[in-house]
């Protein structure tokens, strides 16, 4: 009778994942996050929007607006940022590649 769960020993496990760099992980959000606010203010430059008008398009506080206005979104959240961007009528794409392997 064969042992259902014998084990191979010849197998190599390889991990499908690999770990993650924090700070390309940092880097890569920091990219990803310039990217929406570079996209917010074209739209707030396009339209000629004041502080208090970026507040109310995007139900959102005059403070955040206020960051937004001059273009500072280290304290803005990447969620909050979407959302955002969402509100003033930008339709965000995502696209992943695949990191060549070595």
């Amino acid at each position: 009778m064969s042992n259902f769960f014998s084990f191979d020993s010849s197998y190599r496990y390889e991990p499908v994942m690999r770990p993650l760099d924090p700070k390309v992980i940092d880097r890569e959000m920091e990219t990803l996050r310039k990217k929406i606010m570079e996209a917010v203010k074209q739209i707030i430059d396009q339209k000629e929007l004041s502080r208090s008008e970026i507040a109310m398009a995007a139900r959102i506080s005059p403070a955040i607006a206020g960051q937004i206005f001059r273009g500072d979104c280290a304290k803005v959240s990447t969620d909050r940022l979407l959302r955002i961007a969402r509100r003033m009528g930008l339709k965000p794409k995502l696209k992943f590649e695949a990191e060549p392997t070595n």
